[in-house]
């Protein structure tokens, strides 16, 4: 029971000081442009590149928009790309150095202060996430339709040929093989992922090598999507993690009932492959974080 107790005691501490260093990180963002630059771009971009026609054509046809916007953005190719970069930038700094990260890597000590870097790069790909999903449904407030179904709008936008009329073509396998609910999970947790191994990815370089080279990685996967799409056969859509979140290049078979024939990654791949890189990912930095001097930190 002691040594149980203890190891309790010292796994709390353990997490109250990475919870400590991951804080520090997020308490920096209020004065920080980089966040409020991210989501002006964010509501931007989704704004002039599809909600714009979705909201055009709601307003010809007189009908509301439900509020499920959000799975749709990876149907543009272009929105998947800037979805990507954008992770780029916000983890370009990662981990967040300054004067004070001496003091608050004494005071955590080696491990939690990782730790907690780790734990930001999650908490951050969450909150990146979210600022999507909140975007999407703030663009089309004066038009909302607050419906458990898809509605007229994005079903008849995802299903004929107005999608392609007004310059806003939504994927019909998500209306056709899943809810509005299913979709967003599914489409929500997939984009958390990716997100979260740009950032486990700029991270790890970042620790090892000089910053440009994180970012510089970073943005060449970032560009992998659109490289996939224009090139012949299905295989670069295996190394593209940002392709992993739009459904029109994911084989689905055996995903909720589905039964299709195709050669693009199975959703199993993708769950696989992206969890297995991130902790991978987070095992080299521990492995190689714990040589690592304090008076290293102002180099990195």
């Amino acid at each position: 029971q002691a040594v149980c107790s203890t190891a309790l005691f010292e796994g709390g501490l353990y997490m109250g000081k990475a919870f400590a260093a991951c804080k520090d990180n997020f308490r920096r963002w209020l004065t920080n442009p980089k966040l409020y630059v991210t989501f002006i771009l964010i509501v931007i971009m989704q704004d002039y590149i599809m909600i714009a026609s979705i909201r055009s054509f709601a307003r010809e046809m007189d009908v509301g928009i439900g509020p499920w916007i959000y799975p749709f953005l990876p149907s543009s190719w272009y929105l998947c790309m800037l979805e990507a970069l954008g992770s780029v930038f916000l983890f370009c700094d990662a981990p967040m150095i300054n004067q004070g990260t001496p003091y608050i890597f004494v005071r955590t000590g080696r491990r939690a202060w990782l730790g907690g870097q780790i734990l930001y790069v999650v908490l951050a790909a969450l909150f990146y996430q979210m600022m999507f999903l909140l975007a999407s449904v703030l663009l089309i407030l004066p038009q909302l339709e607050f419906t458990l179904q898809w509605g007229k709008a994005l079903g008849s936008l995802a299903l004929t040929d107005m999608g392609m009329a007004y310059g806003a073509e939504l994927s019909p396998v998500l209306v056709r093989q899943y809810t509005p609910i299913q979709a967003m999970l599914l489409s929500f947790s997939l984009r958390w992922m990716v997100t979260t191994l740009f950032g486990m990815l700029i991270l790890t370089m970042n620790l090892f090598l000089p910053r440009v080279w994180g970012t510089i990685i970073g943005g060449v996967l970032a560009l992998l999507h659109p490289t996939a799409i224009n090139a012949s056969g299905t295989v670069p859509f295996y190394f593209s993690p940002s392709s992993s979140t739009a459904v029109d290049y994911i084989n689905l078979s055996g995903a909720a009932g589905i039964r299709t024939v195709s050669l693009f990654p199975t959703l199993s791949y993708i769950w696989t492959v992206g969890i297995g890189t991130i902790v991978l990912l987070i095992g080299i930095s521990c492995w190689g974080f714990r040589k690592k001097s304090i008076y290293s930190l102002s180099t990195l």
